[in-house]
């Protein structure tokens, strides 16, 4: 069976919609959890594996708090989804079809499925993060007018001479999905599907200051990389949605990494080859006199950061608990998937 990994909106821009709606109104059925379920993909995975006729794949939605918990699901064939109510508000909007709320308390008996302390400290990490993007910000505006743009044309040229040098091109490797968002968890942002880089040789690592100018240069060479013919993976910042952090072109065994904070990529592999934007491409006089500006809004950059993390892991312990008093205690969850096998068979 196989087993995909998405996000439906990002922590940061939490109004801005990740997943595609042309997915969402291909479901035939819509089940709505009321109120929200604290669940993880294994819990499904382990409903599955009681099955006599198992799904051949299942999208998973995951949480945006850590990525070890999720907010909903699909099944396919079958074409249903399964999804917390927050979630829904968010796809209400592009929703054309009736869905149906599936009632937990009673499959629970009487366990709290809420937590006030778990609200408000996911609040309070988007706040941090919020904080830290305007911050970084300044940092990015300072970084933009010093943009050398034959550097930029001469580093793109590099890139593409390096990534696409080999003819050789290695078959018998699946399809990854595009816009394959990348997720984040309590210990700071990760990538959902980081198991897909297993097979990439050839990694070239972006570094520097996170800066438009690098998103914009990852689209142009996905672009070409269609154009010649690849296929080409795409995943998306978390946190900065509109921001591509990778690239996977499984064909070439080759990914380009956008490695800036908050995550960072080291060279693994013989081949890897790692590109300094900033050295590269930006006109260091103009930096050097803007130093103390770009080191007091990095600095308060990093903080509100941490403190968003902290609080993240503050939000992780609490979903545990919550977790633990439901789908982990005797009767629960055979009541919970009583309620799914219903929708099943309906």
């Amino acid at each position: 069976m196989e087993r995909n990994h998405m996000f439906v909106r990002s922590l940061l821009e939490p109004n801005k919609l990740l997943i595609s709606t042309t997915v969402v109104n291909r479901m035939s059925r819509i089940y709505v959890f009321q109120p929200d379920l604290i669940m993880k993909s294994t819990d499904i995975d382990r409903w599955v594996a009681q099955l006599n006729d198992p799904p051949e794949s299942i999208d998973y939605f995951l949480n945006t708090v850590d990525d070890s918990f999720i907010d909903g699901f699909i099944i396919y064939p079958h074409h249903l989804m399964f999804v917390n109510k927050h979630v829904i508000t968010y796809l209400s909007n592009f929703v054309f079809g009736p869905y149906e709320y599936i009632e937990l308390r009673d499959s629970f008996k009487g366990a709290a499925l809420t937590n006030k302390g778990m609200d408000q400290a996911i609040q309070h990490a988007q706040d941090q993060f919020q904080f830290g993007k305007e911050h970084l910000n300044i940092v990015r505006s300072i970084h933009n007018q010093s943009v050398r743009k034959t550097c930029v044309k001469q580093w793109c040229d590099d890139i593409h001479q390096y990534l696409f040098s080999s003819n050789h091109i290695h078959e018998g490797h699946r399809e990854l999905p595009n816009a394959y968002y990348g997720s984040h968890s309590s210990k700071g942002p990760v990538f959902a599907n980081f198991n897909a880089l297993k097979y990439i040789h050839k990694q070239l690592i972006l570094k520097g200051v996170s800066n438009p100018t690098k998103s914009h240069i990852l689209a142009r060479i996905a672009q070409s990389a269609t154009e010649q013919g690849y296929v080409v993976s795409k995943l998306y910042c978390p946190l900065y949605p509109d921001d591509i952090d990778v690239l996977l072109i499984p064909e070439l065994e080759a990914a380009v990494v956008d490695s800036v904070p908050p995550h960072s990529i080291e060279p693994v592999n013989p081949k890897d080859r790692v590109f300094h934007f900033d050295h590269d491409c930006l006109e260091q006089t103009t930096l050097f006199s803007q130093t103390p500006e770009i080191n007091e809004a990095s600095s308060k950059y990093s903080q509100h950061m941490r403190q968003g993390m902290l609080s993240l892991q503050k939000a992780k312990k609490y979903m545990d608990q919550v977790h633990y008093n439901t789908l982990e205690q005797d009767g629960h969850f055979e009541g919970f998937v009583g309620k799914l096998n219903q929708c099943l068979s309906s």
